[in-house]
């Protein structure tokens, strides 16, 4: 049952991580993500980013990293902000402010990315934020059509998104026969052509660090702008047959992967179960549900090494072998009664002061006697032939570093001794359970944090391992099996 417990326990360390627990007292995510992007006439976009925040905590700041190309520029940017107390229209300050000023944003290129953060304070509530921009030569247009290529989400969120809609305008109506609609990202997305002016693409459930693409193409005329010397449909079709054909390659192969994976993590642990059974499960021997006298003279201490399996030896040996010692006549304990006065007559009565005194001067010579045995009377009797137990007490409270070593020196005695309890066979398919699980989950777990958490797995990547080789740990000790006698005889002693 002990044990059991500790499997749980550890099993809750791997997957609720006390850095996962604190790292969920401050959270956010997109219940709902709306992006307009009106095409213009001059092919330049105006984006109207819509998001809604839902803040578990207390926040500060929002940004935005928006790629552009080299001949792109950004302009009309604004920023407001909604939510119970109204709507607010921040200022634009010249730069980044490390004092985060309320109801502001700034804006700076730095190279080819556009670095928007705006500041609020936010705590446990949810609000809405609207950035709009412009963007110039964000429309291609070529001989026979005009192109927007756009990454309208990019990948360094790091929240998911529930409900995301990307609609996108152009300039005027026309066939909708003329319009085409791609998007690249999660595969639950679903474009639609509504009519000859707008196309939307809705998407649930993208996970953080996720971006999503959109690309249109539709009549060239539309479009007043420099124009290239390409019909460009032919090779955008073959670019987006390509990309689909390879997107569910992809996919397949991810599905074969994760089909594979878990079909060997299930051969591994069916191996290990057959293993366990040839070289760990214990011996099936017939003994008495209950016994009424001890099964053998065996020490004390070493009882507790033999039912514990993995030679554990607690203080409560150290006690147990003193008594067998006084049982052996080595020692004898003697009884000395006073009167306690209490407190006010209260615990006042007869009480007693137990003495250790040494019988066996010569126990360094007793054949009969175990090294660990030895050490005890050493330890105990090491300024005279007598002590009391209170005087014990103290004088290992007193000299906490010497009773350490003492007790070190005690528990190795009983271990050795314990050892051959234990079949040879045993310990070394514990170690090589051990190595081999504690890599292999290792390993898992790094790919696991990688491909669902990316790099911010790792915040609670430590945690997980120190989870992994405890857990890997206590299951190993299934592989310890006592031999054939000593399984008799622990069964004997579980009985007693």
């Amino acid at each position: 049952m002990k044990r059991l417990f500790v499997l749980f326990f550890f099993i809750f360390l791997l997957f609720f991580s006390p850095t996962k627990i604190f790292a969920a007292t401050k959270t956010y995510y997109f219940p709902q993500v709306d992006i307009t992007i009106n095409i213009n006439p001059d092919a330049s976009i105006s984006v109207f980013e819509k998001r809604i925040f839902s803040f578990s905590g207390s926040f500060s700041r929002v940004y935005w990293d928006i790629p552009l190309k080299s001949n792109q520029q950004m302009t009309n940017i604004s920023f407001t902000e909604s939510g119970a107390n109204g709507e607010k229209i921040y200022r634009q300050i010249p730069n980044p402010d490390e004092s985060r000023p309320i109801n502001s944003f700034a804006a700076n290129r730095n190279g080819n990315t556009e670095h928007i953060e705006a500041y609020h304070s936010s705590y446990n509530e949810t609000k809405i934020f609207v950035l709009h921009y412009d963007v110039s030569h964000a429309v291609t247009k070529y001989q026979d059509v005009g192109e927007l290529y756009w990454q309208a989400i990019g990948n360094g969120w790091d929240a998911r998104s529930d409900q995301t809609t990307i609609t996108v305008n152009l300039p005027q109506t026309v066939n909708k026969n003329d319009i085409h609609i791609w998007a690249h990202g999660p595969l639950n997305g679903q474009a639609t052509i509504t009519n000859g002016q707008e196309t939307r693409f809705s998407v649930r459930d993208v996970a953080q660090n996720t971006f999503v693409e959109i690309r249109e193409t539709f009549p060239a005329n539309i479009l007043n702008s420099q124009t290239l010397a390409e019909n460009a449909l032919p090779r955008i079709q073959k670019e987006e047959r390509d990309f689909a054909s390879q997107t569910v390659f992809a996919a397949r192969l991810k599905a074969a992967g994760i089909i594979a994976a878990i079909a060997a993590l299930f051969t591994w642990i069916f191996g290990w179960i057959i293993l366990w059974r040839k070289k760990g499960r214990e011996y099936h021997v017939d003994v008495p549900k209950y016994l009424h006298e001890p099964p053998s003279n065996l020490k004390p201490a070493l009882v507790e090494a033999l039912i514990s399996q993995d030679q554990k030896v607690s203080a409560n040996a150290f006690s147990a072998t003193l008594l067998d010692l006084a049982r052996q006549k080595i020692i004898k304990i003697e009884a000395q009664m006073y009167y306690a006065k209490g407190v006010l007559g209260i615990g006042s009565g007869r009480a007693y002061n137990y003495i250790l005194h040494l019988v066996d001067k010569n126990f360094a010579d007793n054949s009969k006697l175990e090294d660990f045995e030895k050490s005890v009377l050493t330890f105990v009797f090491a300024n005279g032939d007598e002590i009391s137990i209170d005087d014990l007490k103290s004088t290992m409270k007193d000299d906490p570093s010497e009773t350490r070593l003492f007790f070190e020196e005690f528990q190795d005695g009983v271990k050795k001794h314990g050892e051959a309890f234990i079949e040879a066979g045993s310990k070394k398919w514990q170690l090589i359970f051990l190595i081999s699980n504690s890599i292999l989950f290792m390993v898992l777990l790094t790919v696991i944090e990688v491909l669902l958490f990316g790099e911010n797995g790792f915040a609670f990547f430590v945690w997980q391992l120190i989870g992994i080789f405890f857990l890997t740990r206590l299951i190993s000790h299934l592989f310890l099996r006592w031999s054939k006698t000593s399984d008799v005889q622990a069964k004997q002693w579980l009985a007693f």
